[in-house]
């Protein structure tokens, strides 16, 4: 027995020691570590294809339900003018309903609160009390009420039309016009190839001046995504309107810039 199993020891011992050898010879060198990193930045122009826009109305009266009464009437009326224009019943939305109450003074009640120069009440001493405090009619209590209706269009060379319809149906409110991209899905393939064009733009420099050249991209990262709103300072509020005309809105839609970001790692050799 003992003759027998030492030939086949030796054996594989040496099996090991030839196989340990061709794994040694045949493994790959390490790969080499060094890279550079760099952050790519693209911008793409584009103009807005969406606007939105929010118009109300606004009254006073001697009881809330006739204030709420008031409002809604208008507010239908609004909705019906913009309807007959194209706006899509699914593209008005009730965006606020109010209803508070406030304090009416006569202008001949001035007696009724003495205010100085500053906007305060003067001061009087002790033993002299205010000397017309107390005279004059009572004030009155109003109820005001108000309903807003956010608006959303493609149509945006007819946005003045629409401004000019909702305010003769009544409208004496319009804030919040902002332009936007429904779809920005193409302006957002432009700037990250723009954003992938610059980083390799920087690398390639950084290569240069340390004597290395570009090899392979190791890693991308969106680091950012942008696709603004455009808004317009333009309003109406309080007053009432009773004209196209008398919206002075500049309905310049401009243009949006929709901008990304990468992090790139690219391989360097030599």
């Amino acid at each position: 027995m003992k003759h027998k199993l030492i030939p086949a020891i030796c054996t594989a011992a040496l099996a090991a020691i030839f196989l340990g050898g061709c794994v040694s010879q045949s493994a790959p060198p390490a790969p080499d570590s060094r890279f550079i990193a760099v952050t790519g930045n693209g911008k793409a122009m584009a103009e807005p294809d969406t606007a939105e826009f929010t118009v109300g109305v606004e009254q006073t009266a001697d009881t809330a339900q006739q204030a709420q009464d008031e409002t809604s009437r208008v507010a239908g009326a609004i909705a019906e003018a913009l309807k007959a224009l194209g706006v899509l019943p699914e593209d008005m939305q009730t965006s606020g309903v109010s209803l508070w109450t406030e304090e009416v003074r006569p202008e001949d009640t001035f007696g009724v609160y003495a205010v100085g120069p500053n906007g305060t009440a003067p001061s009087y001493p002790a033993a002299t009390p205010n000397p017309i405090a107390g005279s004059g009619p009572a004030v009155t209590i109003r109820y005001r009420a108000s309903v807003n209706i956010r608006v959303k269009t493609k149509n945006l060379d007819g946005l003045g039309a629409l401004l000019g319809a909702a305010t003769e149906a009544g409208a004496n409110q319009l804030y919040g016009i902002q332009f936007s991209l429904e779809d920005d899905s193409a302006s957002y393939k432009e700037a990250i190839d723009a954003a992938l064009a610059n980083a390799k733009t920087k690398a390639e420099q950084i290569a240069a001046q340390t004597g290395m050249q570009l090899g392979n991209i190791k890693e991308v990262t969106e680091q950012s995504y942008s696709s603004p709103v455009l808004y317009k300072e333009a309003s109406i509020a309080g007053g009432v309107v009773s004209s196209a005309d008398a919206v002075a809105v500049n309905l310049e839609a401009g243009s949006l810039t929709v901008t990304a970001s990468v992090a790139v790692k690219y391989a360097m050799v030599g």
